[in-house]
């Protein structure tokens, strides 16, 4: 069984982004300002076997010059660009509109130990794919604490 935590918060506000997007495409014709500001939202997966946790995000269309990806405060990273390759404003007029371009940032909480100067990262086929090595949880092992007689 796969066991996954679901943040309410942040699927109200993915949500409510794609609405947005849907109502300014459905009232704009052609070329409009507000879909330059359009956020690119890549999807990911997070999974972890014995050994690692890995972190997979899609970034089709993405160049990997502009990715970046770090752990800090317990969390993993990956930023970048989706740049548009459309004509200017006013040279063409779209019929449908369905692929957003523009910055992303992707945060994921790290839910195990993890030694985060032991990470890599590969990019290929439109895929960033993050493997963190995995640290024996200290905290639930048992440590014997002598107790001293005064």
């Amino acid at each position: 069984m796969v066991q996954a935590e679901f943040d309410i918060s942040a699927e109200v506000e993915r949500i409510q982004e794609q609405l947005n997007r849907l109502i300014e495409r459905v009232t704009a014709y052609g070329w409009d300002e507000s879909l330059e500001r359009e956020r690119f939202q890549p999807h990911i997966d997070v999974y972890e076997n014995r050994s690692s946790l890995v972190i997979v995000a899609e970034l089709p269309g993405v160049t990997a010059s502009s990715i970046q990806v770090y752990g800090l405060q317990g969390a993993i990273h990956i930023e970048g660009v989706k740049e548009a390759n459309y004509p200017p404003s006013g040279n063409a007029m779209f019929h449908i509109f369905e692929r957003s371009f523009g910055k992303f940032e992707i945060r994921v909480p790290i839910p195990c130990p993890v030694q985060f100067r032991e990470a890599k990262a590969h990019y290929s086929d439109g895929l960033v794919r993050v493997t963190l090595p995995k640290i024996k949880e200290r905290r639930c092992t048992k440590c014997v604490i002598p107790v001293e007689v005064r």
